[in-house]
């Protein structure tokens, strides 16, 4: 993707309003997911989880989490121009695991292949890169790659659907609020996914986050994510403190002057307890 259209996309992002965590960065930050009673609609906005953010304080990005008596409800947001790039081009996987249940991926959103982004950025059909608007490219991309898969610890896929459609396995993404949000539904109980998850109920989860490893073969990975390497990618760590926002950060702007964008992991881990 050309530096123009990311410089737009950063042109776009605005400060995150709403209580904030922050956090540093170490290896697993412990949180407590919210009870919520109320229909929860996974549309990609974070407008409903105003005040209920963990943020991940060096890398201006944040998450939450809440929870009924059958779905785990999960935000992602990120104001980080370079963070957009990695999860847009990388893909992103949830991998989730539990006492006495069996360890699954969910990859969300997955890697677009090269064909994808050609045909997202307008190279058939003669349009110029720098004239799309982000919106368009974030709306072109869920139409062409949106859909969700579930993988075992050899990522063998076990589950792959429209992301939009299932009833107990969901997610989206979009632009809300000038920020860029990933939410996932994943179920607590009730289908086979979460049969295997959890074995029997489950107080505390483990919930680790990671992008894809940028490649030059044009493969969508069916692996190539190796989780014991440490490439400095980073988890938050349990830091406190209250802020009042989520500022551009660090990697917010466009690299200049000679310096090479980060094209580092990113790697968050948390224990999540959950509210019955």
């Amino acid at each position: 993707m050309s530096n123009n259209l990311w410089s737009r996309i950063s042109g776009v992002l605005i400060i995150l309003a709403g209580s904030l965590t922050l956090t540093s960065c170490a290896s697993v930050q412990n949180v407590t997911s919210s009870p919520t009673n109320e229909a929860v609609v996974v549309d990609g906005m974070r407008n409903d989880w105003m005040g209920r953010l963990t943020q991940i304080e060096d890398d201006n990005i944040a998450f939450g989490f809440k929870n009924d008596d059958k779905s785990l409800y999960i935000l992602m947001v990120t104001a980080n121009r370079q963070n957009i790039m990695k999860i847009l081009n990388t893909g992103l996987t949830l991998w989730i695991n539990s006492e006495g249940g069996e360890e699954l991926g969910f990859r969300y959103p997955l890697k677009p292949l090269p064909e994808d982004l050609r045909e997202i950025r307008g190279f058939g059909d003669g349009k110029k890169d720098q004239q799309q608007d982000p919106m368009d490219f974030i709306s072109a991309l869920k139409r062409i790659n949106n859909q969700i898969q579930v993988i075992t610890k050899d990522e063998y896929p076990i589950y792959t659907a429209d992301a939009a459609i299932g009833k107990y396995i969901k997610g989206n993404f979009n632009m809300s609020e000038g920020q860029f949000v990933i939410e996932l539904q994943i179920p607590l109980k009730g289908d086979d996914v979460s049969d295997r998850l959890f074995q029997s109920p489950s107080k505390t989860i483990s919930l680790n986050f990671e992008t894809g490893k940028f490649d030059m073969d044009g493969k969508r990975p069916g692996g190539g994510m190796d989780r014991d390497e440490d490439d400095g990618g980073g988890m938050p760590g349990s830091g406190g403190g209250h802020g009042g926002g989520m500022g551009k950060g660090k990697g917010g702007n466009r690299p200049g002057g000679g310096d090479r964008p980060n094209m580092k992991q990113l790697k968050y881990g948390f224990k999540v307890e959950l509210v019955r």
